[in-house]
């Protein structure tokens, strides 16, 4: 897996110690303890921005896709999503004007930018103008960024054979602290649906939204699962991955997310079941099966 960009190694140094001579110049002036401890450690912070483009990128869409900072609070205060969209911004800066990432255009860029110009339009046209241009200010124009900068950035098998993995490693992640908060009544609505984050305002304090999330590494899941390609070792992770997200969507008893899983299975059943008779009733029962559970 290759995070690393190649890049001038001299330019790299060059930037990191001037960043940490800008620090120290500071440190001096203000006199505070934090510049000095941001001096030292400025070179190292700048030689890892500058290298680990997909790494900074792809932590970013997965704290802010799946919100790990309000999973645990305790990171809250530290603002990581938005250090690693800094840290990601001026990576992929650094990457095009080097010449390191090469820019392409394709079509559905060109359908996600027409969507992106609808959207945009749309903000000053709402009801609700402040609220729609907070939106898209603060959650939409970074969807929209982070788009291009991971397909630019996803240039090998290996690069994306990383990224299914963070995102099965973070599906189970949410998915262990929901189950966690069903068994010990935490924050459930109508006493028995799961949520994560309510008492902070999280996303993921509604049920719904909680299924939503967990659908994405869902899919993931099994498409790991049944790749003949993969190894023994990454089948058993996606197993455990999915039985841990399919339980906490159940916990959810959200009837989008109950679709929604049964969606997803259905879709890979569909091209390996040949008799379709069989499978479209055997996946009746088993809608019905899991609207009982829930």
């Amino acid at each position: 897996m290759q995070f690393k960009s190649i890049g001038n190694r001299k330019q790299q140094t060059i930037i990191a110690v001037a960043a940490s001579a800008i620090l120290a110049l500071a440190a001096t002036a203000l006199n505070h303890p934090v510049f000095f401890a941001a001096a030292g450690l400025a070179p190292l912070a700048v030689i890892g921005v500058l290298r680990a483009p997909l790494a900074l990128v792809l932590g970013f869409a997965v704290f802010s896709f799946f919100r790990i900072h309000e999973v645990f609070p305790a990171l809250y205060p530290l603002h990581i999503p938005q250090w690693l969209a800094l840290g990601a911004l001026a990576s992929l800066a650094w990457e095009i004007w080097s010449r390191r990432t090469s820019i392409y255009w394709s079509r559905e860029l060109a359908m996600f930018s027409f969507f992106f110009a609808v959207v945009t339009i749309g903000v000053f046209f709402a009801t609700n103008r402040p609220e729609a241009w907070a939106t898209w200010s603060g959650t939409y124009v970074k969807i929209g960024i982070m788009t291009f900068a991971l397909a630019w950035l996803m240039r090998t098998p290996e690069a994306f054979r990383a990224a299914i993995r963070i995102i099965i490693a973070a599906g189970i992640l949410i998915g262990l602290v929901a189950l966690h908060n069903k068994i010990n009544g935490i924050g459930l609505v109508e006493g028995t649906r799961v949520t994560i984050g309510r008492e902070i305002g999280s996303m993921l304090g509604d049920p719904n939204d909680l299924a939503l999330v967990l659908l994405f590494p869902a899919a993931f899941t099994l498409a790991v699962f049944l790749s003949p390609n993969e190894s023994k070792w990454a089948r058993i992770f996606a197993v455990a991955g999915f039985v841990t997200v399919f339980s906490a969507i159940i916990a959810t008893q959200s009837r989008g997310g109950l679709m929604g899983i049964t969606a997803v299975m259905g879709t890979f059943a569909w091209r390996r079941v040949p008799n379709k008779g069989i499978l479209i009733a055997v996946a009746a029962v088993a809608l019905v099966i899991l609207f009982a559970f829930a």
